[in-house]
């Protein structure tokens, strides 16, 4: 897990920790088995086309990043 700073444009603290998850196998994974993330913790997926909420316990934000990680889209609420 890193530590990182992410801010929406009224610099309020979105994320402070992040997951990566860029192995086939961490990827595969993903959120499966967790019942939650800790506060202001995310999960990077790299490379990700696409998501999917099968078999998750909990509802997620997501954002969809480009290559430079810029912030293409936000999908909120996202349930199981």
């Amino acid at each position: 897990m890193s530590r990182i700073l992410i801010q929406d444009e009224n610099r309020s603290v979105l994320l402070e920790k992040v997951i990566s998850a860029q192995t086939t196998s961490e990827r595969l994974r993903g959120l499966l088995g967790r019942s939650s993330l800790p506060e202001k913790t995310g999960m990077l997926i790299r490379p990700c086309r696409s998501i999917h909420m099968w078999f998750m316990h909990f509802a997620i934000d997501a954002a969809f990043l480009d290559k430079n990680l810029c912030v293409l889209k936000i999908a909120r609420n996202l349930r199981p």
